[in-house]
């Protein structure tokens, strides 16, 4: 049940823990569970955290061959981040460091709790004219481009916070603030080098300062041959 290694201990999944959405500004908190899978007791400690994360396990020492909880909050108020973000810290198993980082995940979006009714009403909004582009079969080691055709439909500026691509080969260029009325695009650039063949979906996540649509999902897909 605890396949992934950290030292002495183990956990359920290698990207690490989870703890979905925050509103920037704001701390969430959540716990996961953490194996000793030795016949030793281990005393944990952590160090080197992102700022904003604070860790600790339950019981430290943690028995041989038991379950204990790990608790973490992220408090997003510390440094400002946006978007997919991981938080880490260093863990020390009786003295010893491991070589891996323990990681908390989070995507951090904008926050609008104290927009008034008049802020929300003249907003921004973003408008695609396709969320999907399929660029059907395409050469391997090839470079391509994708284009998502946009408008800032609302009555204020629209920010683009950040834009992402779930791939280190794709490349994003996108202008940050965007008129109210105004058209503009995405362009994602496409290096297929090193790229295995078959069929490919590539994600991409903006962060906006629209509160109808603090995130937006755009999505590629190819064949590569």
């Amino acid at each position: 049940s605890y396949p992934v290694a950290l030292g002495p201990l183990g956990i359920q999944d290698k990207s690490g823990f989870d703890i979905g959405q925050i509103e920037q500004g704001r701390s969430k908190s959540a716990d996961g569970t953490i194996a000793n899978t030795t016949y030793k007791k281990v005393n944990v400690l952590f160090s080197n955290e992102t700022p904003g994360l604070q860790i600790s396990v339950t019981p430290n020492p943690l028995p041989s061959n038991s379950i204990g909880i790990l608790k973490y909050t992220i408090n997003t108020a510390q440094k400002r981040y946006w978007g997919n973000t991981t938080y880490t810290a260093d863990l020390i198993c009786n003295g010893i460091k491991v070589k891996k980082k323990i990681a908390v995940n989070c995507i951090i979006i904008d926050n609008f709790s104290n927009y008034s009714t008049a802020q929300t009403k003249n907003a921004p909004l973003i408008l695609e004219e396709h969320s999907t582009d399929e660029l059907g079969q395409i050469s391997r080691g090839s470079i391509t481009n994708s284009i998502f055709e946009m408008q800032n439909i609302g009555l204020s500026t629209l920010i683009i916070r950040k834009a992402e691509a779930n791939e280190k080969a794709v490349k994003l260029t996108f202008p940050k603030s965007i008129k109210p009325g105004a058209k503009f695009n995405v362009t994602a650039k496409i290096n297929t080098a090193g790229m295995s063949a078959g069929e490919k979906v590539f994600t991409i996540l903006l962060i906006t300062n629209s509160p109808d649509r603090p995130l937006v999902n755009m999505f590629i897909t190819c064949n590569l041959k």
